[in-house]
């Protein structure tokens, strides 16, 4: 199912059924930016919340995928690495295919604390994307990463949904569960000024 509006009910109802729902949020007039949460509902809890607060802020379009399961375990039903990710099992993200956008963020969960700026864009630029968010982080605790070559989760294959989606310049936002419970708001705060300064 693929939701195009807001409409808590229908979310609400997947959720108590345990489904997996494709949602298209916003304006995709503006080719500037794509956002995407592919793990969204409690399959990487408040990503898909992340993606849709920045694109409102930036009046652009986001996809997101929510995915749930009675009892716990969403994640292991419904994960699918962003490399695997085929826009022709996806009806809302194909119906995007076409689109040269300039940029794409993808927000993401990981099991660390602190949050790790990768993605394929240019190191400088996912630097000052992670200064950005070390300040308007800072006194949280939080520890702020850019990814280098060889990471874990550096997210810079170009076969990820974040950079096919924009011709390889994408930033993927890996965030630890107490920022993405705590201090969502101010990481999409952080991205929404910092993707100003880069789009200049």
């Amino acid at each position: 199912m693929v939701l195009t509006a807001v409409d808590e009910e229908q979310e609400q109802e997947a959720c108590m059924n345990s489904e997996f729902v494709e949602c298209l949020r916003g304006s995709f007039q503006n080719e500037q930016l794509i956002c995407l949460a592919p793990h969204g509902g409690a399959i990487e809890f408040e990503t898909d919340t992340e993606a849709e607060m920045l694109a409102d802020l930036l009046e652009v379009g986001s996809w997101s995928c929510k995915g749930w399961r009675s009892g716990g375990g969403a994640f292991a039903r419904w994960h699918l690495t962003s490399t695997d990710i085929n826009p022709a099992s996806f009806q809302g993200l194909g119906s995007l295919l076409g689109t040269a956008y300039a940029r794409a963020v993808a927000f993401h969960g990981m099991a660390s604390p602190g949050v790790l700026v990768g993605g394929g864009a240019a190191f400088d630029e996912r630097n000052l994307v992670g200064e950005y968010l070390a300040q308007s982080l800072a006194g949280t605790g939080v520890q702020v990463t850019v990814a280098t070559e060889g990471d874990a989760l550096a997210g810079a294959s170009p076969a990820n949904l974040v950079n096919w989606m924009c011709a390889g310049n994408g930033i993927q936002i890996e965030q630890g569960p107490q920022v993405r419970y705590e201090y969502a708001e101010l990481v999409v705060q952080a991205l929404a000024a910092s993707l100003e300064e880069l789009s200049g």
